[in-house]
Order: structure tokens, then sequence, then C-alpha cells
């Protein structure tokens, strides 16, 4: 099984589009406590995130704008 690689990446208001080059594992969804964002610097609760084939919406508690530096984080429970 090859790892998935991140595409792209876009966000319209508060929501962030991850797309990758290969289906993701829908029956397994990580809980969107794993994950943790930013925007310019500042902390933005992850409210939810739902894996569709080969997109990952993630949704923030409030919007972002433009010129805004967004980051995601990813704590694998497991390690």
């Amino acid at each position: 099984m090859t790892t998935p690689v991140l595409q792209s990446a876009t966000i319209d208001g508060n929501v962030l589009t991850l797309t990758y080059d290969s289906p993701l594992d829908e029956a397994h969804q990580p809980s969107s406590s794993y994950f943790q964002a930013s925007v310019n610097g500042l902390n933005r609760s992850v409210q939810n995130l739902a894996i569709n084939g080969s997109t990952v919406l993630v949704t923030l508690n409030a919007g972002v704008s433009a010129g805004d530096t967004v980051t995601l984080n990813y704590t694998d429970p497991s390690a």
C-alpha cells in the first residue's frame, strides 16, 4: 500500500479542502482531535473532518481571509 500524496489544498470560508492522488480510507475516519489548525500563528479549532474518496474536508471554527497563512498539523495517535 502506498501513502497518498497531497496534490492541492484550498480554503473557502472556513472549509479547508485537501486533495490527494489516491483514495483515502473512508471506513476509518480520523478524529478531528488528531488535527491542530492555526491561522496566522493563532490556534483555530477543527470543528469537523470528513473523508470522501481522495478528498478531505476540514471545517474550522471560523473563516479565513485572503492572504491569511493556514497551517494544519496531524498527530498520529498510534505513534
